[in-house]
């Protein structure tokens, strides 16, 4: 692979968890309308937005693209290793995330002293969040440790608890997910990973969302197939049909959604790893195609287009910062007496402006300033969390 190569930027990637992060938006918009009946009975057509219910498999996507983008650089080698080692990595990821969760964790806490209406069960979607401001909720929400409890999981900023959880995730990736690779190959590991992830289910801590760790593994997987040097991986790489694998997995999983309750109810962990199998799918043939052909396959070019790369820049402080604000927007729009759709148009027009500005202020206080080039010849893609500069070695 040539040093250019190495250097590449699949802007793709920003594409593709733009899209994912304005999904969660527009479920979170649809969802505080939805469980508010007292709004009246919506038209017969506005059940077509009930295709938003699948936001929170974005969080799916955006697990995988993180196993993703962090494998990137290390399948290259013989014997995968962090760059600079264990302190160097943790140092690079929490530059990378932790500013902008602490700046949107104490805006979301200012957010609710300064609107008393936050601070009382309102009927809507933003109960979950509450009580917000207790001791307990905030030290978790400090520590990063507030998705491992129940009580608090969703509080002060619900989206907060999938920030938590990565960075959990990334000591796992850094201090057993490797060494396993190394020693007992990508099947162990996957297998480590899940066996891990899945452990607290047998104990009743299903909300704990550990199984999500397979999903980072899945992601790994995905990116050696991609540019591991290893035979095995390349006749995967050039063999396997991974557009059509990408297709029935997701067209698969479409039509379960669709399914009654009554018919098919899967766990959330299979589903979030339907989910995580077509993403790894679509990344492996959307990067084979650069790749080979400079080019996204047919029908994917929006993946790279300017609206959606920009917005992918953005999606990390997007999906911190959107919650409280559609809450507060919320509350300000409820006494105007609109019914379902009126409710939901304002809080489109209205909410999705000031989400998006709030975001890009964030995107350019607390993150672009702490983003680096890559050494070169170190680094292929880029990073999950954001940023139009190539990742830096994982």
């Amino acid at each position: 692979m040539s040093k250019s190569s190495h250097r590449m930027h699949f802007k793709y990637l920003d594409g593709l968890r733009g899209i994912a992060a304005l999904f969660v938006v527009l479920y979170h918009l649809w969802q505080f309308v939805i469980t508010r009946p007292d709004l009246g009975q919506p038209p017969g057509w506005f059940k077509v937005l009930s295709v938003l219910k699948l936001g929170p498999f974005a969080v799916s996507v955006f697990i995988v693209l993180s196993g993703y983008c962090l494998m990137l650089p290390i399948a290259r080698l013989e014997q995968p290793a962090l760059a600079g080692g264990l302190a160097q990595f943790i140092q690079r990821r929490a530059r990378r995330i932790l500013p902008a969760y602490y700046a949107a964790l104490a805006a979301s806490i200012g957010l609710v002293i300064a609107a008393p209406g936050l601070r009382a069960p309102t009927g809507s979607q933003w109960d979950i969040a509450l009580p917000a401001l207790t001791p307990a909720s905030i030290l978790t929400h400090i520590t990063l440790t507030h998705n491992l409890f129940e009580e608090w999981q969703w509080t002060i900023n619900p989206p907060l608890w999938s920030a938590a959880l990565e960075w959990q995730i990334y000591f796992v990736f850094a201090l057993a997910l490797l060494a396993i690779w190394r020693r007992g190959g990508p099947i162990a590991a996957l297998g480590a990973a899940y066996g891990l992830g899945l452990l607290p289910i047998l104990f009743g801590m299903s909300y704990l969302g550990s199984w999500f760790l397979g999903l980072f593994a899945i992601g790994m997987i995905a990116a050696a197939i991609n540019v591991a040097p290893s035979p095995a991986f390349r006749w995967l790489r050039s063999r396997a049909p991974w557009g059509v694998i990408a297709g029935a997995a997701g067209l698969s999983f479409g039509a379960l959604i669709l399914m009654p309750p009554s018919l098919v109810h899967l766990h959330s962990a299979i589903m979030d790893s339907w989910v995580g199998v077509a993403t790894a799918a679509l990344l492996i043939k959307c990067t084979s195609q650069l790749l080979q052909h400079n080019r996204l396959p047919p029908g994917l070019g929006f993946l790279s287009s300017s609206v959606f790369v920009g917005l992918g820049r953005i999606s990390y402080s997007l999906y911190l910062t959107h919650y409280p604000i559609i809450a507060l927007v919320f509350l300000l729009l409820l006494p105007r007496g609109f019914g379902p759709v009126g409710l939901f148009a304002a809080l489109l027009l209205v909410g999705l402006p000031v989400m998006l500005g709030v975001a890009y202020a964030m995107y350019r206080a607390f993150e672009r300033p702490l983003m680096r080039p890559a050494v070169s010849g170190q680094a292929i893609g880029n990073n999950v969390l954001g940023g139009e500069a190539p990742v830096d070695p994982a």
